[in-house]
């Protein structure tokens, strides 16, 4: 009896390390690459709708003959879609209760492309803007707070085998040389609680910015916490100007497609205010939609807005010249390049800013561990009358 409990024992505590060997990473493997596996799905189901209305062939058809080609994930979705057209709802209504991964500002494109009548510009500028996204924000493994996670947890990992190994040593040499070793001490557990602090911050800002990332946006009105995060967003020097160059550009590209359909610059402005853009843009949008109401002219309904001067001088041009779709068009293709500036400003700053913190670290580390040596050889040198 003993012996097999001491089996069944033995074969519980082998199966919990494999299960912990296997799971964990795992875990953590489908935890870290589940935002590359989103994007992956967005980008291959609004490709299937894209196509299918490129080709005029019915939704619900299309979508279900191409779910056939597609992996287990996409198919799902396309199928549920499919079978929701089917049954009478919109492309917009089907998106919403069927692909959970869908960002709002999608949605909200295809919305708008619904109610101007232009579905297929719609399909086709929420198509680019996944392109984009890809194309900017790469994966999770390029993105700056990972690179800035890596390099401080080995940093961290070195100083921590440096106070392991190293410095039980330096104590032991320096005392046996009547050299006071506190100086060496503190700097070195200075350095370490400076890298341990940073990777504490890091790793508490990882699960928050992939909340943020993946959690679905209420539409069409954001959810409380959305709006914190939005006006957070909004005020944050470089943010600011990422937000702007992204809703303005979304913005403008709305209304260029609702010009196109044969509305006038009120109306498509309306309609703009509707998409899930970042929520302090958006009631500068419905002031312009409303201020447009009123018969005021374009460029000074812009500046009562205070959605920017260039915005103002361009829709202003452009009421002036009776060519409002020129004019829109040239503003959505200079804010989505305020976009590509500012992303690759705020990416790429953080690689340098990175190493140069670590090398300053390296610098007192290695300073902590040369100045105790000098003490050493100056007390050897006076031990033995040099």
């Amino acid at each position: 009896m003993n012996d097999t409990m001491e089996i069944v024992r033995i074969f519980v505590i082998a199966l919990l390390i494999a299960v912990t060997a296997v799971g964990i990473p795992y875990g953590c493997f489908m935890l870290i690459t589940s935002p590359v596996r989103r994007q992956a799905t967005i980008q291959m189901v609004i490709a299937q709708i894209s196509a299918t209305i490129r080709q005029h062939i019915p939704l619900a058809t299309g979508l279900a003959i191409a779910a056939q080609s597609e992996p287990p994930r996409v198919r799902r979705r396309l199928t549920a879609m499919s079978k929701l057209i089917a049954n009478g709802k919109k492309l917009s209504e089907a998106m919403r209760d069927a692909f959970p991964e869908c960002p709002g500002l999608l949605i909200s494109l295809v919305t708008a492309g619904e109610r101007s009548g232009q579905l297929p510009p719609a399909i086709q500028q929420a198509k680019q803007y996944v392109l984009d996204k890809s194309r900017l924000g790469g994966t999770r493994f390029e993105s700056p707070l990972a690179y800035a996670l890596v390099v401080t947890s080995a940093a961290t990992t070195v100083a921590t085998m440096v106070m392991v190994v190293i410095v039980p040593k330096f104590q032991e040499i320096l005392r046996d040389f009547e050299v006071d070793c506190e100086p060496f001490c503190s700097n070195i557990h200075l350095a370490l609680n400076i890298l341990v602090v940073a990777l504490i911050v890091l790793l508490a800002m990882l699960p928050i910015s992939m909340w943020v990332r993946l959690k679905p946006r209420k539409t069409p009105v954001p959810g409380l916490i959305t709006r914190w995060i939005d006006w957070i967003r909004w005020h944050t020097p470089g943010l600011s100007k990422m937000e702007l160059g992204h809703g303005m550009s979304s913005a403008f590209g709305t209304m260029e497609f609702c010009l196109n359909s044969g509305m006038n610059l009120h109306e498509a402005a309306n309609v703009a205010s509707g998409l899930d853009i970042n929520w302090q843009l958006r009631q500068k949008i419905r002031r312009l939609s409303e201020e447009l109401s009123k018969g005021i002219n374009a460029g000074d309904a812009a500046r009562h807005a205070n959605i920017g001067g260039i915005a103002a001088t361009v829709l202003a041009t452009g009421s002036r010249q009776r060519n409002l779709t020129d004019a829109v068009r040239f503003a959505s293709d200079y804010y989505g390049g305020i976009l590509s500036r500012w992303w690759m400003f705020v990416s790429h700053i953080v690689w340098p800013f990175c190493t140069l913190l670590l090398a300053c670290l390296v610098g007192f580390l290695v300073y902590s561990m040369f100045q105790p040596l000098v003490a050493l050889i100056d007390s050897t040198l006076t031990a033995t009358g040099l």
